[in-house]
């Protein structure tokens, strides 16, 4: 899309995803190589095929991504060449007015030989065929029976963090969160930056008849400001609504965002007696139950929860206890959690105690929540984690896997290679 207008040379092909152009790079002949796919995808990319294909010339334009001096760094030890999405075809006929040797390395390294550059891009289509499978749909409801748990931080950067992913991942995934805390203190919008004025809310689909059209639906919902365009939220009604948010509207409000989103989250009260709260713990597929490393919490969750849920008709199968708020000073283990509730399953990495959460909080320059506007921070890190375990795939940086075993194919070529990469 970026080189059609006034560009001079010869396009020899376009591959609209990563699996087709590994596949065109073990075909085609062009010496000349554009890596253009949106953030992470195209520079983890890019770096990949430059470390296999030395004969050739690798350009990597950013378009929303901001280089880096590591970036940097990391392109020029390939041979990839940074340049602009916005000027590219410009930027790309001036560097096509250079030399270019007819065969050989581009970057003065020995060139790989076949075989291995063979088995590494097989590897890299596995990879990328795991990671791009189909997302199943699901319905995660966020409870905890303690306000101050931490449930909402937690159900805003799941949902941030499932739309990013999944869009730099190029996957058409849509997401909406729902605040479903009925009355409650209406922080889930000011994690994700949603002005206060807006007109939309669950008491507004009280009007919705049957299943309306998605035009309908959209118009019916926030569309989240920031880098993501597949992340939408569904505020609560002020106080004074909040008493007409029967069980009977939020289930007819979720079945009609099932027909339209991958992946529905839901910000509970902590009131499992009020009738919208129930039946979405009723119908999740999956039910984050937050607690935090207090006797009287575990206590409570106990009791007003779990061992009632027969009676309330929740699927226990569907809890996972996750261990939020933690202090490294008082050893509190997510293990000891699943003994304690008669072994309810519990995501094994606890979630500590993060002043990176509050300060993002009050940050109005923060560029959307925490795990999109300080990733480094151990809070990001673990949502990361906890939503890879949520969708049931690997959300880290898988390349760090294929970049080692691709360092041990090298190793066999050139003594020491792993140490110089």
């Amino acid at each position: 899309m970026f080189l059609n207008k006034g560009f001079p040379y010869p396009v020899v092909g376009v591959a609209n995803d990563t699996m087709t152009a590994t596949t065109m790079l073990q075909e085609a002949n062009a010496r000349e190589v554009v890596v253009g796919f949106p953030g992470q995808e195209g520079v983890e990319f890019a770096l990949h095929a430059a470390e296999l294909y030395r004969n050739r010339r690798f350009y990597l334009a950013l378009n929303n991504l901001k280089p880096t001096a590591t970036l940097f760094a990391q392109a020029a030890a390939k041979g990839v060449r940074i340049i602009s999405y916005r000027s590219a075809a410009a930027d790309l006929v001036r560097a096509l007015g250079t030399a270019v040797p007819d065969t050989g390395s581009l970057t003065s390294r020995e060139p790989v030989e076949t075989p291995v550059l063979q088995a590494a891009s097989q590897e890299y289509l596995a990879a990328k065929t795991a990671a791009l499978r189909p997302l199943k749909h699901q319905r995660v409801a966020v409870y905890s029976v303690k306000g101050g748990a931490g449930k909402t931080a937690i159900a805003a950067n799941l949902a941030a963090y499932a739309a990013a992913w999944a869009q730099g991942k190029g996957l058409k995934y849509r997401v909406v969160l729902v605040d479903g805390d009925i009355g409650g203190a209406k922080t889930a919008g000011d994690w994700l930056r949603v002005p206060e004025n807006v007109t939309q809310n669950l008491l507004v689909w009280q009007s919705l008849q049957g299943l309306p059209g998605w035009d309908v639906v959209e118009k019916m919902l926030v569309k989240v400001p920031g880098k993501t365009d597949n992340l939408y939220f569904l505020p609560s009604p002020q106080q004074t609504g909040a008493e007409a948010i029967s069980g009977e509207l939020m289930v007819h409000v979720l079945s009609i965002l099932d027909q339209y989103f991958d992946l529905v989250v839901v910000d509970l009260s902590t009131r499992v007696e009020d009738d919208a709260t129930l039946v979405t713990l009723q119908t999740a597929t999956t039910i984050l139950l937050v607690v935090t490393p207090e006797i009287g919490v575990i206590k409570r969750t106990e009791s007003r929860f779990l061992r009632p849920a027969a009676r309330l008709q929740v699927n226990l199968a569907s809890i996972q206890v996750v261990l939020n708020r933690t202090n490294p000073k008082v050893p509190f283990k997510p293990a000891d959690i699943a003994a304690q509730f008669g072994g309810i399953p519990a995501f094994p990495e606890a979630i500590p105690e993060d002043d990176s959460v509050l300060a993002c909080l009050n940050d109005p320059g923060a560029d959307g929540p925490v795990v999109l506007a300080r990733p480094e921070s151990v809070f990001a890190k673990k949502i990361v984690a906890l939503t890879g375990a949520v969708l049931g795939l690997e959300m880290t940086k898988p390349v760090a896997r294929r970049k080692n075993k691709l360092l041990a194919w090298l190793g066999r070529i050139t003594p020491g290679r792993k140490a110089a990469l």
